[in-house]
């Protein structure tokens, strides 16, 4: 089962050249993966009061072009999958019939209670139902971007109240606002980002009050981290 929302793209959704932000850009993936949850009855609460949650591990996307300001695009979303305690979602935005950006996602299924990653559940694919199409082709598991290295440009990210979710954690999509940020005061908002890799490593909770974005221009691609001190929050890379 394929799942579809359609939006337009509104004001408060658009940078100063008048394109979607890349953080409401992955706000939307969200979005239409929290959908498909609630309509397969996996919904947020009912998960958490169960002591389970999904967490997402790692999410890569071709950005063909951002969606501009007004327009009307849809969002198409399918669970692709588990493996043990892996699941894997992948995603297509259309404006009209044009295809302008595509994602894949792995996600982990974790014991709240016990504080650790468990199996998937066995009917996850009767509810979610699996569909097989691969968006990018390639093996997101694969992916391994590098979190060693010192970064050429950093920035201080201060955490707002608004950047948590109902977990207590920096949602994950504001991790995209902060690389947005960093991106552009790095490349002094002459580079656009067409390609991202993001693995997330730790949470940030309510006791960081302030993160790190660091990146470095390393042709063909741009390795960057979030982290604080000793601790790396997420890593990957752009171009």
């Amino acid at each position: 089962m394929k799942i579809e929302m359609t939006r337009q793209v509104e004001y408060f959704d658009i940078t100063p050249d008048y394109d979607m932000k890349l953080g409401t850009l992955f706000r939307l993936f969200q979005e239409a993966a929290i959908s498909h949850s609630e309509q397969a009855g996996f919904t947020s609460k009912k998960l958490v009061r169960q002591g389970s949650v999904w967490i997402l591990n790692k999410m890569t996307a071709d950005i063909i072009r951002l969606p501009r300001y007004l327009e009307t695009i849809r969002i198409v979303t399918w669970h692709r999958g588990s493996r043990g305690f892996k699941a894997y979602r992948d995603f297509l935005i259309f404006a009209g019939e044009e295809k302008i950006a595509a994602a894949s996602s792995l996600w982990l299924f974790y014991d709240l209670n016990r504080k650790r990653l468990i199996r998937v559940p066995e009917n996850t694919a009767r509810d979610y139902t699996v569909e097989e199409d691969r968006v990018l082709g390639i093996d997101i598991d694969a992916l391994k971007p590098s979190s060693s290295f010192t970064p050429e440009f950093t920035t201080a990210i201060t955490i707002r109240s608004g950047d948590y979710d109902p977990q207590g954690h920096v949602n994950n999509a504001v991790y995209f606002d902060y690389l947005e940020t960093l991106a552009h005061q790095a490349f002094k908002g002459k580079r656009d980002v067409r390609n991202v890799t993001m693995c997330f490593q730790k949470e940030i909770d309510r006791t960081v009050q302030q993160v790190t974005a660091g990146i470095t221009d390393a042709p063909p691609s741009c390795p960057f981290k979030i982290y604080s001190s000793n601790r790396i929050f997420a890593f990957g890379e752009i171009c």
